[in-house]
């Protein structure tokens, strides 16, 4: 077998090894800035996904609730709506019966600032956003449950009560459905996080009370306005602050303007957000860097308009 001989074989010279070692080196340090900056892609785009689901998922919500702002059942309306005595619904020890069954007034809000009857979750509700007030029955039918505060809706008139009564036919029974939202400087899955929360009517055994119940963490702000129809023509004429609104016929609000604000961590090194989103009546803007605003997540503004499909009487 023919070969090259030992005299003809050499080994690499030493700056033939640099050589190649820087060369291996330059090659080795190329693949991993590529791969950082895939990775930091990657995470960029997973925060930018997150934050667009957190955003959606909330005002989904809502947006659920509020179609059946007003409805009381498929009977007569909350004007002719009777309240059986005996309900008396609880929150951090105080009476709240007047607030929950405030029935005339399927929609509320509050300017932001908290002034419910109950305490937010750990005493943290966010400076400078505001409260959203929902009522209306369930849309199924309810099992008769004592302690759950219900509706027994029927044509001739009817009756709110929580001692667990079954509906007389042709009646059908329903669950008063209540619900605030409110956005907390923290949320329960994460404390450096603020959320969008719910205090909502349930029942504590036999009691009716409210309960204060997380719906998604990364939601810094809501804004709510509501959409007026004075001359009852069927269309909006101006939106008025929920302060504005509550002194107008409940009746004319036909419409609630939504505005969420959300965010996410940024997944991205360096990463810096301090873009302006000016509130929806244009009295503020909310800046990146704000205090409760960190310049380094990433958020996004959601607006969205909903009809109110169940008016007043």
């Amino acid at each position: 077998m023919n070969g090259p001989s030992p005299a003809t074989c050499r080994g690499l010279t030493l700056v033939e090894l640099l050589v190649s070692m820087a060369v291996g080196l330059l090659l080795a340090t190329g693949l991993g800035y590529t791969y950082l900056q895939a990775a930091a892609g990657r995470d960029g785009t997973e925060s930018l996904t997150d934050l667009q689901e957190t955003a959606q998922f909330a005002v989904d919500a809502v947006e659920a609730d509020l179609r059946l702002a007003g409805f009381y059942g498929r009977g007569a309306g909350a004007a002719r709506l009777t309240v059986l005595p005996g309900i008396a619904i609880r929150c951090d020890g105080s009476d709240v019966t007047p607030w929950v069954l405030d029935l005339a007034h399927p929609v509320a809000g509050h300017d932001e600032a908290w002034d419910l009857p109950c305490r937010a979750r750990w005493n943290s509700p966010r400076a400078g956003s505001d409260v959203l007030v929902v009522r209306h029955a369930s849309p199924a039918a309810a099992s008769p449950t004592a302690g759950q505060v219900q509706v027994s809706a029927r044509p001739d008139g009817s009756r709110l009560g929580s001692d667990g009564s079954a509906a007389a036919p042709p009646a059908s029974l329903h669950d008063l459905e209540v619900r605030a939202y409110y956005v907390n400087d923290r949320s329960s899955f994460d404390g450096s996080r603020p959320s969008l929360r719910q205090l909502t009517l349930t029942r504590n055994g036999t009691t009716p009370t409210l309960e204060d119940e997380e719906v998604v963490a990364g939601i810094e702000n809501l804004q709510v306005l509501f959409g007026l129809d004075a001359d009852s023509d069927g269309s909006v004429e101006r939106y008025a602050s929920p302060a504005e609104a509550a002194l107008a016929d409940p009746a004319d609000i036909v419409a609630v303007r939504l505005w969420l604000l959300a965010s996410a961590p940024a997944g991205t090194a360096g990463f810096h957000d301090d873009r302006s989103h000016v509130l929806p009546d244009g009295s503020r803007a909310i800046t990146g860097g704000d205090a409760g605003y960190p310049v380094d997540a990433r958020r996004i503004a959601i607006t969205r308009t909903i009809a109110l499909e169940n008016r007043l009487p």
